[in-house]
């Protein structure tokens, strides 16, 4: 099949035109020309709805751009989006789908080279595995991709890792650890200008509001 029949078929079903040739500075009429800037815009549309919880249409974005982006043989996007669409079946609740892309992208960024989405995968990994019991394998995870987000100064995507590694610390009871580490997840943020309405804003607060109301309950044990 060709590269135009594919961004076509993927565009026009998968609902991505009118946002997608907007950005490329295209039209309809000739959609291949502008394949990049409109896969592109296909996976962007499936992060903003993601962001916002619309669950169903970021998937059908993701999916479509997914098309194109294997047609044209961008192997970096391509995994960025296959761990997209594993974060989207983690937050349904879908265990297996979710491990499976996961599993999916990290061999593609490892094959690529791409050290910082390998680090970013490698945490959301860790995520899923702790929230499903795996405790160790998620340590083990963190332990694999915090050095490479460490070594490229990877901030926004260490914070997030941070996050997740305070979150397991929580869980196994471990509060100071987890306080410090999320507070190094702080400074990273606001070194990079991350606001509360990011996705590593929101997991800060998220897990301060969870540390601190623990500390308050333990405060009142105490007296």
């Amino acid at each position: 099949m060709s590269c135009k029949s594919v961004v076509n078929r993927a565009i026009w079903s998968g609902g991505i035109a009118g946002p997608c040739f907007r950005a490329a500075g295209s039209s309809p009429e000739a959609p291949d020309r502008k394949s990049r800037a409109c896969h592109r815009a296909g996976a962007n549309l499936g992060f903003l709805f993601h962001a916002q919880e619309q669950t169903d249409e970021a998937r059908t974005h993701f999916e479509a751009a997914l098309a194109i982006t294997r047609e044209l043989g961008n192997r970096r996007l391509e995994g960025n989006i296959i761990g997209a669409l594993g974060r989207l079946h983690q937050d349904r609740g879908e265990v297996e789908q979710a491990g499976a892309h996961y599993e999916s992208a990290l061999a593609i960024h490892r094959e690529v080279s791409d050290r910082r989405s390998e680090g970013s995968i490698l945490a959301y990994m860790a995520s899923l595995l702790h929230r499903h019991g795996s405790i160790d394998a998620a340590r083990e995870a963190l332990a694999t991709g915090e050095p490479l987000l460490r070594q490229l100064d990877a901030r926004l995507e260490l914070g997030k890792l941070l996050c997740i590694r305070a979150e397991i610390e929580r869980g196994s009871g471990n509060t100071a650890v987890a306080l410090t580490t999320l507070s190094e997840a702080e400074h990273l943020a606001f070194a990079i200008g991350s606001g509360p309405d990011s996705e590593l804003g929101r997991m800060i607060a998220k897990l301060r509001q969870v540390l601190t109301a623990k500390l308050s309950h333990q405060g009142r044990a105490c007296v």
